[in-house]
């Protein structure tokens, strides 16, 4: 019975007011059935023994009507008393859960509600990382108010264009998160790009204020044998190239690794004469300006992309961190004349130490004949 109540709570059965009264007359039904089976087994002992004051038909047929009027009442009664509790209980851990994984400006899902979420995903879907552009701007000059706003407002529009399929999430300031699954690539990114388009295209009001903003975006497809963590970094990497190529516009991984392809081949693998945008495409894949062994990294890289041959796993594996970087250089092999050097100063050093020991011995020779000297010169004196 212990456990039968503790189900009861568990799936939220007692969440209605109506499945706490069941609740109770099943509890009084089964209370009245164990005094019955306990009637059962003792009457006809008492009978024998002789401790029936009436007949044996007599004493069962009082037994159950007590059993009934009595044992069921109160058993009733307690149960419906403990149900509510435990409908007061069940209501508020629902409400607790429910909050613990609500951002409550926007109504969405926070950031562990959709880690989770994203743990949970498999087979075809795509992570999308929106991000509204100068929102800090947007703060500054019309006040935190009308900020507040426009993440409501992004997130209705996110919340409306995207069906239940889909997770939509604040993962925290104005930065929003969505799953898309259920459809091809091609249909997700059109979808993407018809939100990007649609906030950009109108005007909010806040505070008697027109406030019009954009989103920039990054995409990236969770696939087999891939990591979430993988998954995210790739999404968060298009997002941040989204933003160093003007913003208002969505990225999608394969469309970021293109993009710096076309920058080093217009600056070259020496990074020579190349413009400002490709400086922010090189920073936004974490390619320094100094490297040309990285340059030439991605230029295979997209060289392979750009001729249709699909990542290797190898290339999934590396993505994690840094996907395009080659391992740290090995150290510099010494060349032999500052071997030479090195071994002439140590020898040099040697020869030094033991002059130093043989002086010091010729000192402490000297102070102990010193008292024999001083006694002949006094005999000579003499």
């Amino acid at each position: 019975m212990r456990n039968w109540i503790l189900l009861q709570a568990d799936f939220g059965d007692l969440q209605y007011r109506r499945n706490v009264y069941v609740f109770a007359l099943k509890m009084a039904f089964l209370a009245v059935i164990l005094s019955g089976v306990i009637i059962a087994l003792t009457m006809p002992s008492l009978d024998l023994l002789g401790l029936l004051p009436v007949t044996l038909a007599h004493a069962i047929g009082f037994s159950a009507i007590f059993s009934w009027l009595i044992g069921g009442t109160v058993s009733g009664m307690l149960s419906l008393f403990a149900g509510f509790a435990m409908r007061d209980l069940a209501l508020s851990r629902a409400e607790f859960e429910k909050l613990s994984r609500t951002d409550t400006l926007s109504g969405l899902l926070n950031r562990r509600a959709f880690t989770e979420a994203l743990e949970n995903t498999d087979g075809d879907a795509s992570l999308v990382i929106f991000d509204v552009d100068r929102f800090k701007a947007i703060n500054d000059r019309f006040g935190h108010g009308c900020g507040d706003a426009v993440i409501i407002s992004v997130s209705a529009m996110l919340r409306s264009a995207f069906d239940e399929m889909s997770v939509v999430a604040r993962l925290g300031g104005e930065e929003f998160g969505v799953i898309v699954s259920g459809e091809p690539l091609e249909t997700r990114m059109e979808r993407v790009e018809s939100v990007r388009a649609r906030i950009a295209g109108g005007a909010m009001k806040a505070e008697g204020h027109d406030i019009r903003i954009t989103v920039s975006g990054g995409v990236a497809d969770l696939v087999a044998g891939r990591t979430k963590q993988a998954v995210y970094a790739s999404a968060d990497r298009a997002l941040y190239l989204a933003k160093a190529l003007g913003r208002n516009r969505v990225v999608h991984e394969r469309e970021g690794l293109r993009h710096a392809w076309h920058g080093l081949v217009d600056s070259g693998v020496d990074g020579e004469n190349k413009g400002p945008e490709s400086d922010n495409v090189m920073q936004a894949y974490g390619i320094s300006k100094q490297s040309a062994n990285e340059r030439a990294l991605v230029l295979a890289s997209g060289r392979a992309i750009l001729h249709g041959r699909p990542l290797s796993k190898t290339d999934i594996s590396c993505s994690a961190s840094r996907p395009i970087f080659p391992p740290e250089p090995l150290p510099p092999i010494r060349s032999p004349k500052s071997s030479c050097r090195m071994i002439c100063a140590i020898c040099a050093a040697s020869c030094c130490i033991w002059k130093m020991a043989k002086w010091s011995c010729s000192i402490s020779r000297i102070r102990c004949f010193s008292p024999m000297a001083t006694s002949w010169c006094a005999t000579t004196a003499n």
